[in-house]
């Protein structure tokens, strides 16, 4: 044992509680260490067990040994190490055993051929049990490969991609389908969080390398013809022997057959009345057993074998072939082995033009060769041979013939040890039918085996623990570098820092312009609207790359914050160098239990008779690019929810909802001046409640909160929001590509002014929002909003001012008014009223003596020098 290693690991953890003010928050810390130890004692407890087994199979010599051991009075070291050893061992037989119930579940939840084909019992204990509790959360195979598909794209795009195998599902991919309950999209919180839609995956939407396995999966396309298993894997052909208590390697089949099974022998007692595997009897005893043996039968030991004892190529010549046509179809790993002698008895030859698998031993000929013993019945080969299967007349074929399963050759011998492991899931299935049908069983949930999502925000692997500790040696007593380590302490609030998905970003941005391509099927200049956006969409992200959110104030684009953050970066005196975006930061929750937003919209919308404006790209360039439509004529376009070649655009929707949309990090006080502006346009001089006549209600645009509803693939070009407001967006539904000019100097504004969409300077960047996050950007950002076609997108958004920013507003407005194309609406009726109503404000706040919050005297001149420069601007437009 590294002492020095052991002892810097232990001071980490002490440092690290040392760091902890709250007793709460030391007291999970420490519960986080203990599940990870009990971890790794449990994966050595495993390995302990399966270990054992092979020792008992394959060295005779350690059967008899352990049979001495246990009657040794006075024992020495190496009989203690060989006893502690034992005792592991058999800790871990108990493990294995468990495993049976979340096979025997997800069996029959999500079919047994998937349990088979994709190697599932030989994963270990931890992924059995999450494999249980994942199938009875998901029933439906077809709804949980959906929600597998999307976690294991997102590795892919993330760079973490799943092994190459035909079981890519990790752990974590478990581990996040058990929270993942219900038609509904998914979301993990925390600072290391995501959203992932409900989607379905096709061929089309995967990267290249990868495609979809015969039950929907995402694998690798090195491994996607492989064919269903003929074989079982030792670690899970030991977790099935374990189920069978009484039989033991080498011990005589007729005594199993004929004598009750003794549950009540430990591990130790029965691997010690085992005999040497040279003493297994030569012939065996054929007599039928009953049927409720059958897991008895299925599960007793296989001798298998020794494979360096092959024939050479002069003796495969002379083996006569045998005659079975079954074994031909179905694709085998090459092998060939003699009898239990060593010699080559008379025996069956198959030949398959199947290559051996890379990292085969090169001393097996590339072609299958059949050892069987004419004594092997041909229908017992038949039923083995066949799909890996079982049903119920099969059993009684094992039963029958269950004796002779020690002669067959390894090929037929690893295809009898898989096609008993679906006889034992079948038996099982059989004799615990409640176990799926009855509701009032309980179901092992994830809180039994994971730690709780409240808790802490993931639990590390072994390795990925050791890992942590590792970089922490290094420096005890930094925190930082202790990174996602096993200890990390649980966030209380809501309040976290979201995810710059760069790979899912770039994936997100690839797709959209992969459709935008296919749809752009005219060479000449567009004629209608959706033509327009297409083409000069499609120009802007071949142009756009990912914006910098590390390194110095100077060099960041954008800042992915928390809640807490967001404000502190608002304060008057910050710059800000692009848009915000946190998570978490809506008050008002939609109701789970209704149905997706878009649904509860509508629902809340009220009178389906009223109009509302919606962009449509199927008009001409010479019309206006909105038309007037019925709300319940909208309400049935996203109700059919499939991709419509005329994408609306609904900009102009009233918010149905309560006042609570506005983002917390915006409720502080500098924010509020277009709050203001309303009370002064609609109030006048009065202080009580809003009572304005209809005539001042119609100088004022209700900007403090809106609804933005989308069809897949509507886009929206490059523009400024009207009247210099600073705008915050919450993504409610679906995902949505947000981008800008960033840091345009004033010659780059100028120039895309003039002609937004032929503009091809400045420095495009973009990012994908997901539902829950929150995207806020100052006043005069020229973004841009684009989208996938399959998905309709709801963002519920508003308009602020700042007191501390009056300045650049006017400015902006001033450049507006001058420069109407800037806008995506008109500025003119609006601005005046805006123009007006801020100034007076700005007079009343110098007269309270407060002009040093609106950046002193000189800055209030500023402004009314700009405002009289707007004012001789808007004598042009009377």
């Amino acid at each position: 044992m590294d002492s020095v290693a052991t002892s810097a690991k232990v001071q980490a953890f002490r440092e690290l509680l040392r760091s902890i003010d709250n007793d709460g928050d030391k007291f999970r810390a420490c519960a986080a260490m203990r599940d990870d130890l009990l971890e790794k004692q449990t994966e050595l407890e495993w390995l302990f067990a399966s270990i054992e087994e092979v020792m008992v199979v394959e060295c005779a010599r350690y059967t008899e040994a352990k049979q001495q051991w246990s009657n040794s009075r006075n024992p020495d070291a190496d009989v203690k190490r060989w006893e502690r050893f034992v005792g592991i061992a058999d800790s871990g037989a108990g493990l294995k055993k468990e495993c049976l119930a979340p096979l025997t579940k997800a069996s029959g939840l999500w079919g047994n051929e998937k349990v088979i084909y994709y190697q599932w019992a030989s994963r270990g204990w931890k992924y059995c049990k999450l494999l249980g509790t994942a199938a009875s959360r998901n029933p439906k195979w077809e709804e949980a490969v959906v929600k597998l598909n999307q976690l294991l794209l997102r590795r892919i795009t993330n760079g973490r991609p799943p092994e190459v195998s035909a079981h890519p599902l990790a752990q974590i991919d478990l581990e996040h389908l058990t929270q993942w309950q219900g038609e509904i999209a998914f979301k993990k919180e925390g600072c290391d969080g995501f959203t992932l839609e409900l989607q379905p995956i096709t061929s089309s939407d995967l990267p290249t390398g990868y495609a979809l396995d015969r039950y929907g999966l995402i694998v690798s396309e090195k491994i996607i013809d492989r064919p269903e298993p003929a074989e079982q894997t030792a670690t899970q052909w030991a977790m099935v022997q374990c189920e069978s208590p009484a039989v033991t390697p080498g011990a005589s089949l007729a005594a199993t057959e004929n004598a009750p099974i003794n549950t009540s022998l430990s591990p130790s007692t029965r691997s010690a009345l085992s005999t040497p595997l040279s003493s297994v009897p030569s012939t065996r005893s054929q007599s039928p057993a009953d049927a409720s043996d059958m897991p008895q039968m299925l599960l007793a030991p296989i001798s298998m074998p020794d494979s360096p004892n092959l024939p050479n190529s002069q003796d495969m010549a002379k083996v006569p072939v045998r005659k079975s046509k079954r074994l031909s179809l179905v694709p085998n790993h090459s092998y060939a082995a003699p009898s239990s002698r060593g010699e080559i008895v008379k025996s069956s030859t198959r030949i398959s033009s199947r290559p051996s698998k890379q990292g085969q031993p090169s001393g097996l000929n590339s072609k299958y060769i059949c050892t069987c013993p004419d004594t092997i019945p041909s229908k017992l080969l038949s039923v083995i041979e066949y799909e890996q299967a079982m049903t119920a007349k099969d059993i009684e074929t094992a039963v029958k013939y269950g004796a002779q399963r020690d002669s067959l050759c390894l090929g037929h011998l690893k295809k009898y040890a898989t096609w008993a492991t679906a006889g034992l899931v079948y038996n099982q299935n059989s004799n615990d039918i409640m176990l799926t049908t009855n509701p009032k069983r309980p179901i092992i949930g994830p809180e039994h085996i994971l730690p709780s999502t409240n808790s802490k925000r993931r639990r590390l692997s072994l390795p990925e623990a050791l890992s942590s500790f590792e970089q922490v040696i290094g420096n005890p007593q930094s925190l930082d570098n202790l990174g996602d380590s096993v200890i990390q302490i649980p966030k209380e609030s809501k309040d976290v820092r979201p995810v710059h998905d760069k790979s899912g970003d770039a994936l997100f941005r690839e797709q959209v312009l992969a459709q935008l391509e296919q749809r752009i099927t005219r060479s000449g200049p567009p004629k209608r609207w959706g033509e327009l956006n297409d083409q000069v969409m499609s120009t802007l992200l071949r142009r756009a790359s990912q914006p910098t959110v590390e390194g110095n104030e100077d060099e960041k684009e954008a800042y992915f914050l928390t809640g807490e953050e967001a404000e502190r970066r608002l304060e008057p005196h910050i710059e800000l160098h692009g848009p915000i975006v946190t998570i978490n930061q809506q008050q008002f929750k939609w109701d789970r239990d209704k149905g997706q937003p878009i649904h509860q919209l509508f629902r809340r919308m009220g009178n389906p008779y009223r109009s509302v404006s919606v962009q449509s790209p199927s008009l001409s360039l010479q019309n206006p690019s909105c038309v007037t439509m019925e709300l319940g004529s909208v309400q049935q376009a996203f109700k059919e929810d499939k991709t419509s070649k005329d994408r609306l655009n609904v900009l102009e929707l009233r918010n149905p909802l309560p006042r609570s949309v506005l983002p917390y990090f915006l409720t502080g006080e500098d924010s509020q001046l277009l709050s203001r502006v309303r009370d002064a346009v609609l109030e006048g001089a009065t202080a009580e409640r809003c009572t304005a006549p209809i005539g001042e209600w119609n100088k004022w645009k209700d900007d403090e909160d809106w609804v933005l509803l989308a069809q897949g693939g509507a886009q929206t070009l490059t523009h400024q929001d009207s009247c210099g407001k600073a705008t915050w967006l919450t993504v409610q539904q679906g995902r949505v590509g947000f981008g800008w000019i960033s840091r345009p100097s004033e010659e780059e504004t100028r120039i895309w002014g003039t002609d937004p969409n032929n503009f091809m300077g400045g420095k495009l960047r973009y990012i994908v929002l997901h539902p829950g996050q929150t995207v806020y950007f100052e006043n005069g950002m020229i973004h841009f909003v684009f989208r996938l076609n399959e998905h309709p997108t709801l963002m519920l958004g508003g308009h602020i001012l700042r007191w501390s920013r009056i300045n650049s507003w006017i400015r902006i407005v001033l450049d507006q008014l001058r420069f109407p194309n800037r806008t995506n609406e008109d500025v003119q009726p609006l601005a005046p009223v805006y123009v007006e109503a801020v100034a007076q404000l700005v007079s009343d706040q110098k007269d309270l003596g407060r002009a040093d919050e609106l950046g002193g005297e000189a800055a209030i001149a500023t402004f009314f020098e700009l405002k009289r420069e707007f004012d001789e601007e808007l004598i042009k437009f009377t």
